[in-house]
């Protein structure tokens, strides 16, 4: 197997040992922009196993589409940790727009608990959103 087994939440790692690329970024160079906007989609948030073989029917093989063949040779047995920065960002956008909490929740798809901690890193962080 070529590839690393586990990909992790970390970042890919030069010769020298210093960070080269976060693997969010090497997942996206070998699938492309449009499977990887698919897969932070679906799996976004989670650790995502990608085994030695994925069938094309498959629930992780449509999503894939197109970049299921090149998937494989460089990521299969390895587990990656796929962002979940679009709902973060959903979140703060809505909030910002004053939309209630529960119709955040609602459209973005998350739990209330996951918002109010979403809004208060980013007040903590000095971003200001509006507590609904």
């Amino acid at each position: 197997m070529n590839g690393p087994k586990i990909c992790g939440c970390a970042s890919f790692r030069n010769e020298t040992g210093e960070v080269s690329v976060t693997v969010a970024q090497r997942v996206n160079e070998v699938i492309g922009e449009s499977a990887m906007r698919r897969l932070v989609e679906r799996y976004g948030g989670t650790r995502l196993y990608i085994p030695v073989e994925i069938p094309e029917d498959s629930e992780l093989g449509r999503c894939l589409g197109d970049a299921l063949p090149k998937v494989l040779p460089k990521f299969a047995g390895a587990c990656l940790y796929l962002p979940a920065h679009k709902m973060r960002e959903d979140i703060l956008r809505l909030a910002a727009q004053g939309v209630p909490l529960l119709e955040v929740v609602r459209r973005v798809g998350c739990t209330e608990r996951y918002a109010y901690m979403v809004m208060g890193r980013s007040e903590r962080n000095g971003r200001k959103t509006p507590r609904t």
